[in-house]
């Protein structure tokens, strides 16, 4: 899969992973994160699980916006 964080537009990271792969991050609201091949991905966010399969694109991207809520 690959991964791009945004934190005010601007790009934080973008990275390729493979199988067993992690990252951690420490980020404040807002903030995007796009993940492709969004099936094989697994997230928390402040120990909330990310939800990067309901909302995929046919080609298994997703995009999801953390607000400053």
């Amino acid at each position: 899969c690959w991964l791009d964080v945004y934190s005010d537009n601007e790009l934080v990271i973008n990275q390729f992973f493979q199988s067993g792969d992690t990252y951690t991050l420490k980020i404040e609201k807002p903030f995007k994160v796009v993940v492709g091949n969004a099936d094989n991905v697994e997230g928390l966010y402040n120990g909330n699980t990310i939800d990067f399969i309901t909302n995929a694109n046919r080609l298994r991207v997703n995009t999801i916006i953390f607000n400053d809520e």
